[in-house]
């Protein structure tokens, strides 16, 4: 099960790049997945755009859900296996952020799904915690994602070293250490 967080709908987001990838997934390879998206912000048109943006037979694995409430956040994501990290870099300041769903995501045993911005990228292949798809390529994007979710005992590895990282090195009271 995926999982996409956002707090606005914006281009340089990457869902639109995101939801097309998922269509060629679904379309091509056929496999059992879903996707959930938890979007803040989202208009009735833009929820619509999203929405014709699939197919008719991809509309079964995808839905959009209300936002979550900070006190249901970690119960929300216990129920997913891979969350999405949709950037594209269009802009800097996406190109080289850390957002906060990353950490939401590891935090929660989540595998990392990215389009690869320079700093998740590095992250991410570094610690093993995930990958990344190519967001300029929706086809090259497709096989990349298939290959790791056909691939279920990687994908046990990666979500255990994703707690593995939360736990060791991705969290407060680590950070907190460097401040006094």
């Amino acid at each position: 099960k995926f999982v996409l967080v956002s707090n606005f709908y914006p281009q340089e987001r990457g869902i639109e790049f995101f939801i097309k990838v998922w269509n060629l997934i679904l379309k091509k390879y056929k496999p059992n997945i879903s996707l959930d998206l938890y979007l803040t912000n989202i208009t009735l048109n833009q929820q619509k755009k999203l929405k014709s943006l699939l197919s008719c037979e991809v509309l079964k694995t995808f839905s959009v859900k209300k936002p979550i409430n900070l006190k249901e956040f970690e119960k929300v994501l216990k129920n997913y296996d891979i969350g999405i990290i949709p950037y594209l870099s269009k802009s800097l300041n996406y190109d080289y952020s850390s957002p906060n769903k990353f950490g939401d995501y590891v935090s929660n045993g989540l595998i990392v799904c990215s389009s690869g911005t320079s700093e998740l990228k590095e992250i991410i292949k570094k610690k093993s915690i995930g990958f990344c798809y190519n967001q300029n390529s929706i086809h090259d994007s497709a096989l990349v994602i298939y290959k790791y979710i056909n691939n279920p005992k990687l994908l046990k590895v990666l979500k255990k070293n994703a707690v593995k990282f939360f736990k060791k090195e991705y969290n407060w009271e680590i950070f907190e250490k460097e401040f006094f």
